[in-house]
């Protein structure tokens, strides 16, 4: 990739949108697997992977109502956060020009770039609390319905992994506003 001084203020939207673009492209895969982790009546791999199948066409919008509806307790916060993100991620990609063609035409990248970083930082926050969420799930499965099973190996396998994941992700990530 070039370096961020090598870029024209155009380009360095694009990589602002295409951060942005893959960070919910990650929320939405979270929630699907945090989705498929919420049957308590079938705990096993093959039980997760088939409700994670079922929610594999879904969009983020729908993934983000499925959430809510699995989630116990008071929902109306988590709601309007996701419903944000959900809005948030649909004008970017659906109606960028709508929303930033005039501040673009204007010379105002900057203005624009920390528009979308602001955005990102919203999405990025939720998206690295459902990591740990999620972590934190496939541990207590590792832990009860699977100790002393055969599976035992491949959730710890499979927690390990994650783990690396998650910490090789944070390392990584890219600042949107190049």
């Amino acid at each position: 990739m070039a370096k961020p001084s090598s870029l024209n203020p155009n380009q360095r939207i694009y990589v602002a949108v295409g951060a942005y673009v893959v960070l919910c492209q990650e929320l939405e895969h979270l929630l699907k697997h945090l989705i498929a982790m919420t049957n308590a009546d079938d705990p096993s791999i093959t039980g997760i992977l088939k409700r994670h199948a079922a929610q594999e066409k879904h969009s983020l919008g729908m993934t983000a109502g499925a959430f809510v509806k699995v989630s116990q307790g008071e929902t109306e916060g988590l709601r309007e956060h996701l419903r944000q993100i959900v809005t948030e991620r649909n004008d970017i990609v659906h109606k960028l020009g709508e929303h930033y063609g005039s501040l673009i035409a204007e010379g105002k990248h900057e203005e624009v770039l920390a528009q979308l970083k602001d955005k990102f930082e919203r999405a990025l926050n939720f998206t690295k609390m459902l990591r740990g969420a999620a972590l934190a799930i496939l541990e207590a499965f590792r832990d009860g319905p699977f100790r002393n099973t055969d599976e035992y190996s491949q959730m710890a396998g499979l927690c390990e992994s994650y783990r690396a994941i998650i910490e090789r992700a944070d390392a990584e990530m890219v600042d949107p506003a190049i």
